[in-house]
């Protein structure tokens, strides 16, 4: 038999060992929940800076009669035929990961980039019979691609 100070002991470790085990998980939940930090600034002008370089490097590799617009937060590229491929920077709030794209899907864009301010990153994803699959995501300064036309861009502000 352990005793009066045996059990008050053992119950002393245990309440430790319990308490040590709440605090790792505590901890673990609080990293956890903590992202990259974005090397975009979460601000308004941050992001209104990285639309603005988006739409200017797109404009300047654009092939000859192609278009590109932008509405707000979205840069629509267009060639002679039909739209080619809309562009969104996420709000740096955005939790969701495929932005505004599933509401996007009637204008029929075939391209639908996602350019995310933490990391940053790019998910590109293609209208694959009337829904947008995710078919490349990349981190990094800058996305080079030749699809839809050659083009590098810049994902942070410079």
């Amino acid at each position: 038999m352990l005793g009066i100070l045996g059990l008050v002991t053992s119950g002393a470790r245990s309440y430790a060992r319990n308490r040590s085990r709440q605090e790792f998980r505590q901890t673990y939940r609080e990293l956890s929940a903590v992202e990259t930090p974005p090397l975009v600034s979460a601000t308004a002008p941050a992001r209104e800076l990285l639309l603005e370089e988006l739409r200017q490097a797109l404009a300047d590799a654009l092939p000859q009669g192609w278009t590109v617009e932008r509405d707000e937060d979205l840069i629509a590229v267009h060639d002679p035929l039909g739209p080619k491929l809309l562009v969104e920077v996420e709000p740096p709030a955005c939790i969701s990961h495929r932005g505004r794209c599933d509401e996007q899907v009637s204008r029929a864009f075939p391209a639908y980039w996602l350019i995310a301010p933490v990391g940053p990153q790019i998910t590109v994803l293609e209208l694959v019979g009337g829904t947008y699959v995710e078919r490349v995501r990349e981190s990094g300064a800058v996305f080079s691609t030749t699809d839809p036309f050659p083009v590098t861009v810049p994902l942070q502000v410079r």
